[in-house]
């Protein structure tokens, strides 16, 4: 068996071993959070994406119920994690409590950031668009703060508001920290024309590598050499 086909075998089993830890800490809740959060081939490719990069710190935006900060997490010992969400529960799901649970918060290595990325709305940084996405408001917690990064990391992790609008800001705040920046659910169309939109005006600047046969897809921006 070769090192790519063994890691590949191991980072499946490490996958599971997650979703059955929620499954045992969260029946009712488990197969709905699976759905809708990082799932089993894009992890894999991202652990590979990390074995090359090799970062010591992630800013990841967009954290849910943590299933993708524990599987960062597990992907490196020494890997610190911030992480930018709302945490807005939707009356279904918990989210926060959740990802406190299965990330063991408090946790040295991960650091909750409580706000909204940039904008509550997508009211700053704004791109025009021809997507034809809906931009009307959405609800928001008032209180909460806005987040803006000011300390280089390692590699961004996008995972939060998939509008394009939203996906090109998050591009556009996190390109001034990061020389490496992953997007999931990359098959989307809204982040499909986030990428073309990318590739025509950062021409030079950054080179796209697309994952797409994973179950949502991943894209892979990094920053060229000058």
């Amino acid at each position: 068996m070769n090192n790519n086909h063994s890691s590949f075998i191991n980072s499946k089993r490490r996958f599971n071993d997650i979703a059955k830890y929620l499954h045992a800490s969260f029946p009712k809740q488990a197969d709905l959070i699976l759905h809708t959060s990082l799932k089993k081939a894009d992890a894999c490719q991202i652990e590979a994406l990390i074995a090359d990069i090799q970062p010591k710190s992630i800013l990841e935006i967009g954290s849910f119920c943590g299933i993708s900060t524990r599987w960062l997490s597990s992907c490196s010992p020494t890997m610190n994690i911030t992480c930018v969400d709302p945490w807005i529960s939707d009356g279904t799901i918990d989210s926060e409590a959740i990802f406190d649970h299965i990330n063991a918060i408090p946790n040295t290595r991960v650091k909750k950031v409580k706000a909204y990325f940039g904008s509550r709305n997508n009211q700053s940084f704004s791109v025009p668009t021809k997507s034809g996405e809906d931009t009307k408001a959405f609800a928001y917690e008032h209180q909460l703060p806005l987040y803006f990064p000011k300390q280089y990391f390692d590699l961004v992790f996008i995972d939060g508001d998939h509008r394009t609008s939203s996906s090109i800001n998050a591009f556009m705040l996190t390109k001034e920290v990061s020389e490496n920046i992953i997007y999931h659910d990359a098959n989307l169309r809204t982040h499909q024309n986030a990428m073309e939109i990318i590739e025509q005006e950062w021409s030079g600047e950054w080179a796209i590598n697309r994952f797409p046969n994973g179950e949502d897809g991943l894209a892979h921006l990094t920053k060229l050499k000058t």
